[in-house]
């Protein structure tokens, strides 16, 4: 601390130089301590923005360069058979399951998207609900996947709450009755 210069409020950082070696011994170590992908993650964020800010010069490595990955973080999910789906009763939680399905969207973003968002071609996802919090955009291909959106419009529309299921209920109520549903028909576990 007694080499860092501050300016008006501001500290100027001296110039940073990680090797790549430190950082793989660093990502070592915090594996030692069975610190999970998505922490190391974080932490390796943080030291990036550390380096970038003091004026590092050196190519910083990729996560995957370092050893971790992002397909560490994937949660396998069991996907219910399809007589199970067939057994939910409310529409809206079976709404939220096909597009689950279909489009391999998460349950908030399932219930979160807007009507907006879907397109002739392509449903856009937008950082705002989306799980990343990255734009993205998933191709409808299937006829599958135009009978899950033509479901979910004439259900908005059913309702009268034509831009989202957020309209219906809030995320709490919709998340909780999509547990409920999921509980009767003996899925046990899910989020």
């Amino acid at each position: 601390i007694q080499h860092m210069r501050t300016f008006k409020n501001f500290v100027v950082l001296p110039k940073c130089s990680l090797t790549h070696q430190q950082l793989l011994k660093v990502v070592s170590y915090w594996n030692s301590r069975h610190l999970k992908p998505n922490t190391i993650m974080k932490r390796l964020s943080i030291l990036r923005k550390v380096y970038d800010l003091s004026g590092g010069e050196e190519e910083w490595p990729t996560s995957r360069e370092l050893g971790v990955d992002w397909k560490d973080l994937s949660k396998t999910k069991d996907i219910p058979s399809d007589d199970l789906i067939n057994r939910i009763g409310h529409p809206v939680v079976r709404s939220i399951i096909d597009f689950e399905r279909a489009f391999g969207l998460t349950k908030s973003e399932s219930i979160k998207i807007k009507s907006y968002s879907i397109q002739n071609t392509h449903l856009t996802i937008y950082r705002d609900i989306a799980f990343n919090q990255k734009d993205r955009q998933i191709p409808i291909t299937t006829n599958e996947q135009k009978e899950v959106l033509l479901r979910r419009q004439l259900l908005l529309t059913s309702y009268g709450q034509g831009n989202s299921l957020i309209n219906l209920l809030s995320f709490e109520m919709l998340s909780t009755l999509y547990r409920i549903e999921l509980l009767l028909i003996g899925i046990k576990g899910c989020a």
